[in-house]
């Protein structure tokens, strides 16, 4: 179904805080979604692209070639920190103007394929650093002018930024760090506050789940009519929809050395509110002989899961004729490509997410719109995203998801079932209905 460009002629800049990231998380495939469907609803789309370098008005082209270099962090050597920190204070003062970047092929690199077609570039030198330095020190926001005001800035994650001449709204993913502060590093005490003054000083809150929705009002006391849930959606390629079973067979066995359908699969990033330390002692508990597939960095606070993972124990021999090959009963994959993961995700017996608490919950709506199987948590939004189409498990318990991955491994009628209601739930969160209701929210605050 087409829908109509009822945005033509409007002008939205987002912010590019994980938009620029080339292994984002969640919050960065959101932020390449909205800009693609601002684009598709026929609005003009910039970026307020945070760089680490001074941009120049003298020499334009040296600036593509440095904004297609790695983006890499700031140097802050020890002992350098508060100099840094007290310079970003001062920089966020006077006029703060991001210099427009035309890509015009000069250089090529990274950032160039994280943005949608025809995009605005607005570089903007140490801008979440600035912002951050003078909201710490003052409590306000870095006050942003553009050489023409864009109808709406949208920052895709909340951050003290605002832009002068354009209604502001601000999505919060999230209360994590407020809701199980013992997860995250974040310092409470800012973080609620930052959260305190964007709520207040916004013309419009934006989420993702009723759930959400539902914490941001009663934690941060903001009324109903302030905070729109638009839900999310995935771009998923047709290609990638239109794959043949076969096909995704030979892949993941010549790829992955695994078989079709006989592995249990959990994707993200390895951090204690994904609760892979539960999950993979529920695995393990669970006599499932079918692997256990954990694809995601790193990320933080995750050593006791890094540990279990290299767990010799995991490692048992199989005899295929002749042959003696190494098989791993639980298998890391650090980083896997899109394209590829979305074959892994396809190949799957189930995709096994008992996250303790999402926003959203892109996984199982990725495995619903493929076709896989799902067990997640009957906690915070994964029960409204998968509604009565995956198994639910209590995600505190591993006798829950032990008893969950058994059922699912040795039901097939069960594994096709949500299999069919997986697609049906999941075309409630198509794009054609996320832009619906973005064009419904942008009707109501530009």
């Amino acid at each position: 179904m087409r829908i109509a460009r009822t945005m033509k002629g409007k002008r939205v800049v987002l912010d590019g805080y994980n938009l620029l990231m080339p292994r984002g998380t969640g919050i960065a495939t959101y932020a390449r979604t909205l800009a693609l469907s601002l684009g598709a609803l026929g609005a003009e789309v910039g970026v307020l692209a945070p760089v680490q370098f001074r941009t120049s008005r003298k020499w334009p082209d040296l600036n593509e070639v440095k904004f297609h270099e790695a983006l890499p962090a700031p140097d802050i050597r020890p002992g350098m920190r508060w100099a840094r920190n007290l310079s970003d204070f001062l920089g966020s003062f006077g006029s703060f103007r991001p210099e427009p970047l035309k890509l015009r092929g000069v250089a090529s690199g990274s950032g160039e394929a994280l943005l949608p077609d025809n995009i605005e570039l607005l570089l903007a030198h140490r801008l979440v650093e600035r912002a951050e330095a003078r909201f710490s020190m003052l409590g306000r926001d870095l006050n942003v002018r553009l050489p023409n005001a864009p109808s709406v800035f949208h920052s895709t994650y909340h951050l003290p930024i605002r832009i002068h001449g354009a209604a502001n709204i601000y999505t919060i993913h999230d209360l994590i760090p407020l809701r199980l502060p013992g997860t995250t590093r974040d310092n409470k005490r800012y973080t609620y506050r930052l959260l305190k003054h964007v709520t207040a000083r916004a013309d419009h809150i934006v989420t993702v789940s009723e759930h959400s929705r539902r914490d941001i009002m009663e934690l941060l006391d903001v009324p109903p009519e302030r905070v729109t849930n638009t839900y999310q959606a995935v771009a998923m390629p047709a290609d990638v929809l239109a794959r043949e079973a076969d096909h995704v067979a030979e892949v993941v066995r010549r790829i992955f050395d695994l078989e079709y359908q006989e592995y249990f699969l959990f994707f993200g990033a390895i951090e204690p509110k994904k609760n892979v330390l539960k999950l993979i002692n529920a695995y393990v508990s669970s006599g499932a002989e079918s692997p256990l597939v954990i694809v995601g960095s790193e990320a933080w606070m995750a050593d006791a899961e890094m540990e279990r993972l290299r767990d010799p124990s995991f490692e048992s021999f199989h005899i295929l004729g002749t042959e003696i090959r190494r098989r791993h009963r639980v298998r890391h994959i650090k980083y896997l490509p899109r394209n590829l993961l979305l074959y892994l995700i396809q190949g799957a017996r189930a995709v096994v997410f008992p996250s303790l608490y999402e926003g959203f919950g892109l996984p199982v709506l990725e495995a619903m719109m493929l076709g896989t199987p799902v067990i997640t948590s009957k906690t915070s939004s994964l029960e409204e995203v998968a509604g009565e189409a995956a198994l639910l498990v209590d995600p505190r318990d591993a006798s829950s998801i032990s008893s969950a991955i058994r059922v699912m491994d040795n039901d097939a009628d069960l594994r096709r079932h949500l299999s069919q209601l997986g697609r049906i739930q999941a075309q409630k969160f198509s794009e054609h209905s996320y832009r619906e209701r973005l064009d419904e929210l942008y009707r109501r605050v530009a």
